[in-house]
């Protein structure tokens, strides 16, 4: 359960690192998930938000792919004309319907249901995302976004997060 303490575990922390690398997991929200490729942006921006407002929530190896998919079913539910149950979106991400009920609840409290995005912030992730969209490898985005002690991790994430999106949102 996510508290204003978040020293300790969250509901998005996993027992341990999933077995797919973040950028190849974004690719299959992507491909898997019917939303608008401008809801990969949004989740980006999020993200952001969750850390800028709550400084000891860490992104982690742990936690970043739950994180970004309860970002990104947020995002497609505020912002998309047309959406699925969680159910649909619990076996594309790899949770159960209960449990992605549980993220959401925390995701909206830890962004403190601040959904909404001026189309000036929405330019300026846009144009940050495109800007780390680039032909460097994968194995080169995942290694960046492995944990640190300076929380570098955080940033690296959010990066890798915003290169696979925009770079999937191209490739369409």
């Amino acid at each position: 359960v996510c508290s204003s303490d978040l020293r300790g575990p969250t509901s998005f922390d996993g027992v341990k690192p999933p077995p797919i690398g973040l950028q190849q997991y974004i690719l299959r929200l992507y491909h898997y998930i019917p939303c608008s490729s401008h809801c990969f942006v949004y989740a980006v921006i999020y993200v952001d938000r969750i850390l800028r407002v709550n400084p000891r929530f860490k992104l982690s190896d742990l936690n970043v792919h739950r994180t970004f998919f309860t970002a990104l079913v947020v995002a497609s539910k505020f912002y998309d004309d047309e959406y699925y149950s969680n159910s649909w979106y619990g076996r594309v991400g790899g949770v159960n319907a209960p449990e992605l009920n549980i993220l959401e609840v925390s995701f909206l409290k830890l962004i403190q249901f601040k959904l909404a995005v001026t189309p000036q912030e929405y330019e300026v992730y846009l144009t940050s995302v495109e800007g780390v969209c680039s032909d460097e490898s994968i194995d080169a985005a995942e290694r960046r976004t492995a944990p640190d002690s300076s929380g570098a991790a955080s940033s690296a994430a959010i990066h890798a997060a915003g290169r696979a999106a925009r770079c999937a949102a191209r490739s369409s």
